[in-house]
């Protein structure tokens, strides 16, 4: 598993990733599988980001969704026959069936994945992948990470749509088998962010069920930080972007106007308003950039949304990244 934030060994305060490593831990101690949990951090592991990787290309910053490419490729290093990607909102249902049971059907393919189903039945979901440890995965996850799609950076669904841009190029096989709805016998269970109401329940549950010791779990689980600096180099020439201070953010921006420049709208029980510069103010000050002609990156709180507008610039939808909350605001 690869995710920016920290294992909490209290069961009462964890959040989904650590109700799911101590689940997937247990699934991988039963069957004698090494289990590692990668935490990517950009410059200081003390700060959580949600942009903790860069663009390799661009320098720009990304998602911690790509940053699992980084923490896969360091275990291509540790002398494995195989690597196992499972995201932290994903766990083995099914602790009966092994990853040999899974592997074997295909095992002349380099990696494997579950297809996208409700979404993409003939495309692969970057949820969860094995990889034969071979130069043809190593390959592959490099060329993904290096795959760049400016505008999926820090937009969702980050790492996804760059991979269905690729993979017909490598050995890949895709496997027909639900993952985002419940179903009997099923290998995986991937609660997404559409069912975000009910993630922690359903993973506490399930450790209710297993019988599972997660306090022990999440203690035995070994942990490897790491800089992503440390992976990614950005060519001479290219100007890096650093989380600039919000109060900064006027310094160096041209005096751009764009169609809800200076235009103040409602957000839930409060306001927020855009000005020329890309600068905003909400909740303190912000930044906002323009991606398509109605849509806009906004990044406030220190938390990224993406602000979908009508034709008149009236009213937009606003989609928090990290969770996929919803907010409804009108021009006031």
């Amino acid at each position: 598993m690869s995710d920016n934030r920290n294992l909490v060994k209290s069961s009462t305060e964890a959040e989904y990733n650590s109700l799911t490593a101590s689940i997937n831990y247990e699934y991988s101690k039963i069957h004698g599988y090494d289990f590692l949990y990668y935490r990517p951090y950009l410059d200081n592991k003390e700060e959580i980001k949600l942009l903790n990787c860069k663009n390799p290309k661009t320098g720009k910053l990304r998602h911690a969704a790509w940053s699992k490419l980084l923490s896969t490729s360091l275990a291509f290093e540790l002398g494995y026959e195989y690597v196992c990607y499972i995201d932290s909102d994903c766990i083995f249902k099914d602790f009966n069936k092994t990853l040999l049971d899974f592997i074997n059907p295909y095992s002349d393919k380099d990696i494997i994945f579950l297809n996208n189903k409700p979404w993409g039945d003939d495309k692969p979901c970057s949820g969860f992948y094995v990889c034969k440890v071979n130069e043809g995965s190593k390959q592959f996850v490099k060329d993904w990470y290096d795959t760049s799609v400016p505008a999926k950076d820090v937009n969702h669904a980050w790492e996804q749509e760059p991979l269905w841009d690729i993979y017909t190029n490598y050995n890949v096989a895709i496997i027909d088998s639900w993952m985002f709805q419940e179903e009997n016998n099923q290998f995986l269970r991937h609660v997404t962010a559409n069912e975000k109401h009910c993630r922690v329940s359903y993973f506490t549950n399930f450790i209710k069920l297993k019988n599972i010791d997660y306090v022990n779990n999440i203690e035995a689980i070994r942990i490897s930080e790491f800089d992503t600096n440390s992976l990614v180099t950005v060519p001479e020439g290219i100007i890096e972007n650093e989380e600039i201070p919000a109060e900064s953010t006027t310094v160096n921006m041209p005096n751009v106007k764009y169609p809800i420049s200076n235009k103040k709208y409602s957000w839930e029980n409060s306001s927020i308003r855009f000005f020329d510069n890309g600068s905003m103010e909400a909740f303190g000050s912000g930044s906002f950039s323009q991606q398509e002609t109605y849509t806009y990156q906004a990044l406030f709180g220190g938390r990224s949304h993406t602000l979908v507008f009508n034709e008149d610039y009236s009213e937009f939808k606003s989609v928090r990244l990290d969770d996929n909350y919803i907010v409804n605001g009108k021009l006031l």
